[in-house]
């Protein structure tokens, strides 16, 4: 009797020992996967501000958290009332090649433009990336930079979309209108094609990660995943949004920005283009691209008038 007793004790002690151990290593993937998510290369800007043909201005200011980013304010020979600010994407700086395109095209048609790097990209003060939980700070302050009397277009792009959208939110009536291009829906949609991408894991595998990746993420870097519902926070901006996607987006489904419309503004416009990939609608469609992008911003400072 005393040694059944024992031996069940022993069991009850290895189930213990077991469990803590799957834990512990649940959570040390968790840390590492969040980790490796927020911590990205910079990449160079290989692209010359003097190749926009207007007067370019390098301009400094304090995120809404006072760290430091850096940027160029693009002006057109005439006098604008109307200005973009560009968003980009993770592992981008504000040389994104369409950012860079457009507001090019943007100063022939007497429109201004904010390029500016956000935290931990170009030559923006070091930080982690948040998927927007903390960029969307950034974009508050650039937005901020602009006169409250300009027509205020935000224009993001990929991670940059997503955190366009909480700043617009954020930012309700200042900002006029909202371009969105290759944004997720859901954060943790999101995070299982991250995680299946850089550990060539299955998403159903990657799946069952998500909460360790939120409960580390939360504790070691405070972002709080929950707060990245984007289908949430669209649904709370003042005015139409327009909603640009690659149908053949292998990084973003195209799926989640049919879910982005589903949850934006009444008069909205989504617009997928046929067999172009993560962020390259312009490219595969420049003409037609253009043309929406232009509508939805007369009629965005039309309606601020």
């Amino acid at each position: 009797m005393k040694k059944a007793k024992n031996i069940k004790k022993i069991v009850l002690l290895l189930f213990f020992l077991f469990c803590c151990l799957a834990i512990t290593i649940y959570l040390f993937t968790g840390a590492y996967i969040a980790f490796q998510l927020t911590h990205i290369e910079r990449n160079p800007m290989t692209l010359n501000p003097n190749d926009l043909s207007s007067q370019v201005s390098e301009i400094s200011f304090a995120s809404t958290d006072k760290t430091k980013l850096s940027g160029w304010l693009v002006k057109p020979t005439s006098l604008s009332v109307t200005t973009v600010v560009f968003v980009h994407g993770i592992g981008e700086n504000r040389v994104q090649h369409h950012h860079f395109e457009l507001s090019k095209h943007f100063s022939s048609e007497g429109i201004s433009s904010l390029l500016f790097d956000l935290r931990g990209h170009g030559t923006s003060a070091d930080s982690i990336a948040s998927a927007g939980f903390f960029e969307q700070r950034d974009v508050i302050a650039a937005v901020n930079q602009i006169p409250t009397n300009n027509c205020r277009i935000i224009f993001g792009s990929s991670m940059g979309a997503a955190t366009a959208i909480l700043a617009a939110k954020q930012l309700g009536t200042e900002v006029d209108g909202l371009i969105v291009d290759s944004s997720y829906a859901d954060i943790k949609d999101l995070l299982v094609s991250e995680i299946s991408n850089s550990l060539s894991w299955s998403p159903s595998i990657a799946r069952i990660f998500i909460p360790a990746t939120s409960f580390m993420a939360n504790l070691m870097y405070s972002i709080n995943l929950s707060q990245l519902k984007i289908t949430d926070v669209i649904s709370k901006i003042p005015y139409s949004v327009l909603i640009i996607h690659g149908e053949s987006d292998s990084r973003i489904p195209v799926s989640q920005a049919h879910k982005l419309y589903e949850a934006a503004p009444a008069e909205s416009k989504l617009i997928i283009v046929p067999d172009a990939g993560h962020t390259f609608s312009y490219v595969k469609n420049t003409e037609a691209y253009t043309l929406a992008v232009d509508q939805y911003i007369q009629n965005s400072c039309k309606n601020a008038e």
